[in-house]
């Protein structure tokens, strides 16, 4: 099955709890067979799940990880912000607008309106990137949203590689459909001409796009 990020041909490596599995040898990512993808309204009621409100302080503390690791190191010249992929609960926007940040949101399910004009210099992808079923194509829409020399902000677990993959606990949500790591990043780096500003190479990365 070719690779949905770079286009490579793979074999598959693992069945698991009715899923196939496959490593990309050139992008390193690993994904799910599209034939095991749910459909839109089985996602929809998965993500409805999510304790993910402002009340959760878990869920608001690792948000202000990835702000401090990310943005909040670059904020100088960041006045506009997309939070694309928020889910029901825009956790992320309200606690970037406290930051003093001009936001929007957007989300394919919950908040699908969007000023396809407008550009941001930054978006935010949080516990987004794992759900593409098209990572290539999503990552073309994403940075047409952002200003050049704007940035590009990413939360996702990495994987440690496929040979302890299927005791991984992120590949178990039936929603997580592309596993990335420090050697993907890099690809898409290199694919979409974006530097690498920030990886620390367990779950968050910061990318800039060429002034």
């Amino acid at each position: 099955m070719k690779c949905p990020l770079c286009d490579s041909k793979n074999d598959k490596f693992l069945n698991h709890k009715n899923r196939s599995f496959y490593h990309c040898d050139n992008c390193d990512g690993i994904y799910v067979d599209k034939e095991d993808y749910l459909d839109v309204e089985e996602e929809k009621q998965r993500y409805s799940t999510h304790n993910n409100t402002i009340e959760n302080k878990g869920y608001v503390k690792m948000f202000q990880r990835f702000l401090d690791d990310t943005v909040r190191k670059f904020s100088d010249d960041i006045n506009t912000v997309l939070d694309y992929g928020c889910g029901p609960g825009p956790v992320l926007a309200e606690l970037l607008k406290k930051d003093g940040f001009e936001v929007d949101y957007y989300d394919p399910v919950f908040y699908p309106e969007i000023d396809e004009s407008k550009k941001y210099d930054l978006v935010t992808c949080t516990e987004v990137f794992e759900h593409f079923h098209n990572p290539k194509e999503n990552i073309k829409k994403i940075l047409k949203k952002i200003k050049k020399g704007g940035y590009l902000a990413v939360m996702t677990y990495f994987h440690d590689g496929k040979d302890v993959f299927k005791n991984w606990f992120y590949k178990d949500d039936p929603t997580h459909v592309f596993f990335y790591n420090t050697n993907t990043f890099k690809y898409i780096a290199d694919e979409f001409n974006l530097e690498i500003l920030f990886n620390n190479s367990t779950k968050h990365v910061l990318l800039k796009k060429p002034d």
